[in-house]
């Protein structure tokens, strides 16, 4: 039977068997209100807080800082947005949202929703490779900038922004941190509690989690209002098959950063001996373990795909 080679993780990825697996049980045999008073309530109950107890472990978050349990990445923005415009923006005046020209479209229609409050998307340029610098941070940040969304990488070309060096800039001007980590968990040491920013998103859907689900988490102490209840009410089926997916990206930290980055490189020096007229970008940049980009000069595109 032929196998098949799946070449495209930064689109979406397979769900993991134990995720499903634990969906399926608890879906099954734990089906439950976590809210209802019974027994079967209170052991989905205990379900849904020990896998945020686990995935607040797991992403190094503190016990004070809240997680919510979120249907991906779009609703992530859409609550961000939408609270940092009642929690911030209102309060303040400071309009302006920045973003980078490779944003999401699902996001760029949420920020499209507020920018009808009176917030104001900020597009900020980036450099050759594709980075938000420090400097371009702080010459564009105007007194009236108050939220900068980034992701930590480009699922496209694999080039991970500086973000420790963003946040510094961040929070000298006061502006609020939200940095999306869907395509670096689990290829990027980090600990929540070690970072200086605000909000931390991700995709279930890109960590081999089932498709729908996804994660927000708060730091202690900033203002969220999220325009519905987020988390508890889901179930634990969810959650429980969330927490097994961050859990397993943890885990294959050591294989993801060692033997797939070099299956990448094989990769590339494999086609550059058969091609040496191809081209490898962004190898001088700080890039994903796992994500090549590449171009054939005189190659058509669709030929280049048959």
């Amino acid at each position: 039977m032929k196998k098949e080679i799946y070449f495209d993780n930064h689109t979406t990825t397979r769900p993991s068997v134990s995720a499903l697996e634990k969906m399926a049980f608890l879906y099954r045999e734990k089906w439950g209100a976590p809210a209802a008073f019974h027994a079967m309530g209170q052991e989905a109950a205990i379900s849904v807080d020990l896998a945020i107890e686990g995935i607040k472990e797991l992403l190094g978050a503190e016990k004070e800082d809240t997680f919510f349990l979120t249907s991906g990445n779009a609703d992530n923005g859409a609550q961000i947005f939408f609270s940092h415009y009642l929690d911030v923006v209102r309060e303040t005046g400071r309009t302006h949202i920045l973003v980078l020209p490779t944003l999401d479209a699902s996001l760029h229609f949420a920020l499209n929703r507020v920018e009808k409050l009176g917030c104001v998307k900020k597009i900020l340029p980036v450099n050759v490779s594709g980075q938000l610098t420090p400097e371009t941070l702080e010459e564009m940040a105007g007194p009236r900038s108050s939220l900068l969304y980034i992701s930590w990488a480009n699922p496209l070309t694999g080039v991970i922004q500086p973000i420790f060096d963003l946040a510094k800039v961040c929070r000298e001007k006061e502006i609020k941190l939200c940095t999306d980590v869907s395509y670096a968990l689990g290829k990027l040491f980090f600990r929540f509690q070690d970072l200086a920013i605000d909000f931390l998103t991700f995709d279930g859907e890109m960590v081999h989690g089932p498709k729908g689900i996804g994660g927000l988490l708060v730091k202690k102490g900033t203002a969220f209002t999220p325009l519905r209840a987020l988390g508890r009410g889901w179930g634990a089926p969810l959650l429980a098959a969330l927490g097994d997916a961050v859990e397993k990206n943890h885990f294959l930290f050591d294989h993801l950063c060692i033997e797939t980055a070099g299956l990448r490189d094989r990769l590339e020096k494999g086609i550059l001996a058969g091609y040496p007229e191809a081209m490898v970008l962004f190898k001088e940049s700080d890039r994903l373990p796992n994500c090549s980009a590449m171009a054939f000069p005189g190659i058509h595109g669709e030929s280049l795909i048959f």
